[in-house]
């Protein structure tokens, strides 16, 4: 694969997006020159970044992948507010527009795949987008998750990510090897650490000058977006709202609904047993939303879901089966 990354105009700055293209000097048996490459839209979880996606990059040498840092985080971390889904589709139009992929290349279309925010950001992108995107594959997101009623908008982000990964936005670190230690010893990374989830957690970064001179590192990503999005998450009408808007489209002929599959994790952010999604919501969204296909991964949590090699192969894999069933 060749990688390369570009920083593209959106609402008040600049937008930085990956791209993975399959590398013609590989003989991959699998393989389409890349005029004929299928195109991924890859959309990273709450607090990742493009690099989330390296994983699946390995494991689909054949496809296009096309990778934004999201709002707020990554190389995107400095673009102001507005946050929230609606923004975040507004942002994906604008990267899209910009390396001419509104519209179906010679027929092909395209494929969305989101993790987590990502799949949320990519089921209000298939309905704002009607006819770009031929199926999609939402790994552990995109229906609207359950939390306690009585709530307060200062907990829900812990309620979303856990104390530790939620706190840590405002917290410095003395080294980017302290920084890589703090996630190794994360529940949801302890069994499974590799050198590319350092790559991850290092991009994570920015350096922080102190008054005495000295060197500490923050995480970039903006506490307000990550709070502003983790409430549509939970409970949100307009998410269901979509949902049920592409059901109803379904019903009528000529519409053109892309294929989805809901990919669940059985494992949660803490690696803990049942996933995100109990079986009971499982459950009510296969009886409300029949059109969508579910498929649980085995053996991976909320995270390894896409930040490993198995899950990524299991992404991979529903994929191709995707592209053969077109």
């Amino acid at each position: 694969m060749t990688y390369s990354t570009h920083d593209i105009p959106v609402s008040g700055g600049l937008l930085r997006v990956g791209e993975w293209r399959p590398d013609a000097t590989r003989a991959h048996s699998s393989a389409l020159p890349n005029d004929e490459a299928p195109i991924v839209i890859a959309l990273h979880g709450m607090t990742g970044s493009h690099l989330s996606w390296q994983f699946l990059a390995a494991a689909l040498p054949e496809a296009r992948i096309i990778a934004p840092d999201l709002r707020g985080r990554g190389r995107s971390a400095e673009l102001p507010a507005p946050y929230g889904i609606s923004q975040h589709v507004d942002d994906l139009t604008a990267v899209m527009s910009a390396m001419q992929l509104l519209k179906p290349l010679e027929g092909r279309s395209l494929t969305v795949i989101g993790h987590s925010l990502g799949a949320f950001v990519g089921v209000e992108a298939i309905r704002q987008l009607p006819g770009v995107f031929g199926r999609a594959l939402l790994a552990d997101g995109g229906l609207p998750l359950t939390v306690p009623l009585n709530i307060d908008d200062d907990d829900l982000v812990e309620a979303v990510l856990g104390v530790a990964v939620a706190r840590r936005t405002e917290l410095t670190f003395t080294s980017l090897a302290i920084y890589r230690k703090f996630w190794r010893l994360h529940p949801g990374f302890a069994s499974g650490w590799s050198d590319e989830l350092g790559l991850v957690a290092d991009y994570d970064l920015a350096e922080v000058v102190a008054d005495d001179g000295s060197v500490h590192y923050r995480p970039v990503s903006s506490r307000e977006a990550i709070e502003v999005d983790a409430r549509e998450l939970y409970g949100s009408h307009a998410i269901r709202g979509a949902l049920c808007d592409l059901r109803d489209k379904l019903a009528h002929e000529n519409t053109l609904v892309p294929a989805i599959t809901v990919l669940t994790a059985p494992r949660g952010l803490l690696n803990e047993s049942p996933g995100v999604y109990s079986e009971r919501e499982l459950a009510g969204w296969k009886a409300e939303l029949p059109f969508l296909t579910f498929t649980e991964v085995p053996n991976v949590n909320h995270y390894s879901m896409v930040l490993s090699a198995r899950g990524a192969t299991a992404i991979a894999k529903e994929f191709r089966t995707s592209l053969v069933c077109a």
